[in-house]
């Protein structure tokens, strides 16, 4: 077993019977008093012994925790962790200085060493951060930590704010950790719903309780797992195999207020296959429409091309060849920029690319969509459950239906209308070239109905969406 392997401990479940009174506290435990968190520290600690394997571990994780908190106007979040040190010196370096987002606000950051007994609360100046690429990178929070010795405790918390209702919230229960045993809370005051849909664990392995709420009052959706084996090696991205055991939460239904007597807005479904795709199919349209500064490029890139296919396959070389790709763990992999921003500084991650080329090739007038996959060694693609989180890789897809070609420009060793050996013959989100067109009618159908009955029920219209036939479960280069 590798040394750096870390263990968490089984006190995470039983935190908030064993403390009640900290649930008046600060969400981050590391801005606790000291005696308060001595105290927790000491109700921890015993529990780690009892895991096998736990003297050859680099450290122990003793409570690893997020808080999910969603209003009106945004979502604030708070990460705990609490970490016994056997081997400081193999630790892994983003358990030291963790991640955020730079689509989020950081609110506070707070750190702790415990030795000998005593808490010693890091200063302000020794907790700052370091700020990554905007929109599509990720931040550090750097902590100065003291010379680390085997035996200390150590602790952060990291409390940060998003616009609301916010997207999907990831709790990586496992990626460092061969034995999993994770508790997600989120509150929320009535006007969301949350599913607990888990990834990588099977449905027995995961316990969860709700208390929802529709008065007003806060609603409580408790997701505990437990009992996995190690895991030897992790991969650095976000996605994660079905070997390393992690917990995904979904914000899966949305509260829309109005004061129009037209509205009846009711629980309305923001998930499902046909909603992504829309938003993607009308942001290639938008962006073809309002790109400049593309002419003189693309009358030199396709000079001589006159089929469709030909256009495109001087695109996808274009791209590939001419764009750096912003690839690795400190960006995040849906973050994406205004196309006219990646084509002008002709560099962008993996999605912009594809984006990009997409958006080219439709100014080009070749008619395109996008293919959503899941890397196999991530795992397996689940087509019945419908969110961008188990998706990884997006490639461009244009041709007949009978006979599609695919183009991923981020690939730098693959020819035009190659996909790496690894993506060919797995199954995929795709839609009709004109599906933006197609949705559009059909909203104005709704609209005109609406109208006519004097009513729009949203929650019955998002049903309808999520009804249509228009995107499809499509094998990739087979």
């Amino acid at each position: 077993m590798k040394r750096s392997i870390l263990f968490l401990g089984f006190s995470l479940l039983l935190l908030t019977g064993a403390l009640p009174a900290h649930a008046q506290q600060s969400w981050a435990v590391a801005e606790r008093e000291p005696e308060q968190i001595a105290t927790l520290v000491g109700k921890l600690r015993p529990y780690v012994e009892k895991l096998d394997g736990v003297d050859e571990a680099g450290g122990a994780i003793l409570y690893r925790q997020l808080q999910y908190d969603a209003s009106e106007d945004g979502v604030r979040a708070c990460r705990n962790l609490v970490m016994e040190l056997r081997d400081p010196a193999t630790v892994v370096p983003r358990l030291l200085s963790p991640w955020v987002r730079m689509d989020q606000e950081l609110e506070g950051a707070f750190a702790f060493v415990l030795r000998d007994g005593t808490v010693e609360s890091l200063p302000e100046e020794a907790v700052h951060f370091e700020p990554g690429v905007e929109e599509i990178g990720r931040g550090r929070v750097g902590i100065d930590w003291p010379e680390l010795h085997a035996g200390d405790v150590i602790g952060w918390s990291v409390v940060t704010r998003a616009d609301g209702p916010g997207s999907p919230v990831e709790v990586a229960a496992a990626d460092v950790y061969p034995t999993v045993i994770a508790n997600l809370t989120l509150r929320g005051n009535g006007r969301y719903v949350f599913e607990v849909r888990p990834g990588g664990l099977e449905p027995s392995e995961v316990e969860t309780k709700r208390q929802e709420l529709r008065d007003g009052r806060a609603m409580v959706v408790k997701a505990s797992v437990k009992s996995r084996p190690p895991v030897e090696d992790v991969p650095e991205g976000d996605f994660l195999p079905d070997t390393v055991p992690h917990l995904t939460a979904y914000l899966s239904e949305v509260w829309v207020e109005s004061d129009s007597p037209m509205f009846a807005p009711g629980w309305a479904s923001a998930t499902g296959w046909n909603s992504i795709a829309i938003g993607l199919a009308g942001l290639i349209d938008a962006q073809a429409e309002k790109m400049k500064g593309t002419d003189i490029v693309l009358a030199a890139v396709t000079t001589g091309k006159t089929t469709p296919r030909d256009k495109a396959a001087a695109v996808c070389r274009y791209v590939r060849d001419k764009f750096e790709l912003l690839d690795g763990p400190e960006y995040m992999r849906d973050g994406v920029r205004d196309p006219q921003e990646v084509f002008r500084a002709k560099k962008g991650t993996a999605v912009e690319l594809a984006l990009v080329t997409a958006v080219l090739m439709e100014q080009a007038g070749v008619p395109v969509s996008l293919a959503l996959l899941r890397d196999p060694a991530l795992g397996a693609f689940d087509p019945e459950w419908s969110t961008r989180e188990q998706i990884s890789d997006v490639v461009v897809r244009t041709g007949p239906d009978e006979d599609p070609s695919w183009w991923a420009p981020q690939c730098k060793d693959c020819e035009p209308g190659e996909l790496p050996p690894s993506w060919r013959g797995v199954q995929a989100v795709t839609w009709p070239a004109d599906l933006a067109e197609m949705a559009k009618a059909h909203q104005e159908k709704m609209r005109e109905k609406a109208m006519r009955e004097g009513r729009f029920d949203l929650a019955a219209a998002q049903a309808e969406i999520a009804s249509q036939p228009w995107h499809r479960i499509e094998t990739v280069a087979p």
